[in-house]
């Protein structure tokens, strides 16, 4: 039998569950790592203006 979606695990939640800060964050990060790896897939070696919250206003591609 195929199966479309996997049967539910008893332990999870919502998204809408969890607060809307840890939501926030989720977001921002996942955005982050996504201009990182554009980034990468470009070959830019310059810096750039992270989303992350940091003490430099521009940091190098890593």
């Amino acid at each position: 039998m195929l199966y479309v979606h996997p049967p539910s695990r008893p332990n999870t939640r919502p998204i809408m569950a969890y607060a809307t800060e840890a939501r926030w964050q989720v977001l921002v990060l996942g955005l982050w790592y996504l201009e990182l790896v554009i980034l990468h897939l470009l070959n830019y070696h310059g810096r750039y203006w992270s989303r992350y919250p940091s003490q430099k206003l521009t940091e190098p591609v890593p």
